[in-house]
């Protein structure tokens, strides 16, 4: 159980990450328009 939590952890702070990435992505394609 002990390794089946560590994986579920390590594909959460992935999805953190990515989500993340997408959202800095996103708002600095809104600067871009703005500016």
């Amino acid at each position: 159980s002990q390794t089946y939590y560590l994986v579920s952890d390590a594909n959460f702070q992935s999805l953190v990450i990515a989500t993340a990435v997408l959202i800095i992505i996103g708002l600095q394609r809104v600067c871009s328009l703005k500016w």
